[in-house]
């Protein structure tokens, strides 16, 4: 294998990771940076990047799991804009059930 070919087996492996949607853009994205990384290790080597340069290289970038996991959206479950908002309510949702609390107690 050369080194392209190292890279192209990695940014399949990472791509296969991801959402469908996601896919080529990521693909394409790692695809250049990948290349370009390496060039410049390549360059400061003073050789040509063969296969294990490659695979050396690729194994300091990180697992493909890993690589795919920063590119993921990230889950929000309450939006920041919406943040007041939701402690508002928790607050009052808390209170209102304290307050039915101890009116059940004393009533009781």
């Amino acid at each position: 294998m050369n080194a392209n070919e190292v890279i192209e087996a990695y940014v399949a492996e990472v791509a296969l990771q991801l959402p469908r949607k996601q896919r080529n853009d990521v693909a394409y994205e790692l695809h250049a940076l990948l290349h370009e990384e390496l060039q410049g290790r390549s360059e400061a080597a003073g050789r040509v990047a063969d296969a294990a340069m490659t695979t050396e290289f690729l194994n300091a970038f990180g697992r493909p799991a890993e690589v795919a996991a920063r590119y993921r959206p990230t889950l929000i479950i309450i939006d920041a804009a919406d943040g007041h908002a939701f402690w508002r309510a928790a607050i009052v949702g808390v209170a209102l059930i304290w307050s039915l609390g101890l009116l059940s107690a004393l009533n009781g």
